[in-house]
């Protein structure tokens, strides 16, 4: 199984669920261990603030950028 790279074109919970699935069957079980997976998974061109401390905040702050995207993309 590849680690997807989080660019913003697929939801982010499902991308997080990804990631889970991988760290599980990697047997990485640390939130912490499975945040950074995550975090060095996000393509550089989304800034992530540095103070992110948990998965749900690294969703919430994709799931933002996911649906700003979306409604720019339906403007044009």
């Amino acid at each position: 199984m590849k680690l997807p790279k989080y660019d913003g074109n697929i939801h982010p919970d499902e991308w997080l669920r990804q990631i889970r699935l991988y760290c599980f069957l990697k047997k990485t079980v640390k939130e912490n261990d499975i945040l950074k997976i995550a975090r060095m998974m996000v393509d550089p061109s989304i800034d992530i603030l540095e103070n992110v401390t948990s998965l749900d905040e690294l969703s919430v702050i994709n799931l933002l950028r996911y649906f700003l995207k979306k409604s720019s993309k339906r403007k044009l």
